[in-house]
């Protein structure tokens, strides 16, 4: 889901879990946690790396997604089954590490699709 970290193979459970937490928590920069048994102070870091490019069609289907249509709705618009769009979809979610429609409209927020001088352009257009 885009997360990638490192914890030495004796960390403890409770410092593995720590880690597991800080990686989840962490959008962008490093969370680093001190390895409590290394001798050399060894860190271990976990870093979200960037969510890979989404297609235009993805996009398209993650933007309908955060203005509340649904996959019925979205596949009529575009001509296309509902099963492909839940591809599109499934894709899409992947990519940005989303698990649900909330964090589908957080990052719509974070990308100024939800603001009024995008609404209009987004709610009738198809790639």
């Amino acid at each position: 889901m885009g997360a990638c970290g490192c914890v030495s193979e004796q960390a403890e459970e409770d410092e593995l879990l720590r880690a597991i937490r800080a990686a989840g928590a962490n959008h962008g920069g490093d969370a680093s946690l001190q390895h409590k048994g290394a001798t050399n102070g060894h860190v271990a870091t976990a870093r979200r790396s960037r969510p890979s490019q989404l297609s235009e069609r993805e996009e398209a289907v993650t933007r309908l997604l955060a203005l509340g249509y649904t996959g019925k709705e979205i596949a009529a618009q575009f001509h296309l089954s509902p099963k492909t769009i839940e591809t599109y979809k499934s894709r899409s979610l992947e990519k940005l590490g989303i698990t649900s429609r909330t964090g589908i409209v957080k990052y719509a927020v974070e990308k100024g699709w939800l603001n009024p001088q995008t609404l209009d352009e987004t709610a009738v257009e198809s790639p």
